[in-house]
């Protein structure tokens, strides 16, 4: 998908046969562009352009972004920030809180519902994941 790198940290890009537009049994149409883990895929809503997380076991869905402009700036922002201290550091919740700020300058809705994706990586930071440790 233009504007995202093929590879993230976060997200591996499928390549152009993989992308795929579904239509969920709750009538959205979402345009898969990736994947996050074995089981949740990122997508675009057809209707609104917003970035979504798409959970296979049940299909629920879950705001990421509010378009892929604002989801590549959140992905860079992650990546400029990346890694957020190490496992000796006292101040993960301190670390989590300045790039949820980064996060909400880039785009408030990323952080309207929790939980959520950003909500999950957040705690994630605030509990020592994603140190330099785990980079070594």
């Amino acid at each position: 998908m233009e504007g995202l790198p093929a590879q993230h940290e976060l997200f591996d890009a499928f390549g152009p046969s993989e992308v795929t537009v579904e239509t969920l049994t709750s009538g959205r149409s979402i345009l898969f562009f990736g994947r996050y883990n074995d089981w949740q895929r990122f997508g675009v809503d057809t209707a609104t352009g917003a970035v979504v997380v798409v959970h296979e076991s049940d299909n629920s869905v879950g705001h990421v972004n509010a378009s892929v402009t604002t989801f590549a700036r959140s992905l860079d922002a992650f990546t400029s920030s990346c890694p957020f201290g190490s496992r000796e550091d006292e101040e993960h919740d301190t670390v989590a809180a300045a790039f949820r700020d980064r996060l909400r300058e880039i785009d408030p809705t990323s952080l309207r519902e929790d939980p959520g994706f950003w909500h999950q990586l957040l705690f994630d930071i605030s509990i020592g994941d994603w140190v330099a440790e785990e980079f070594d």
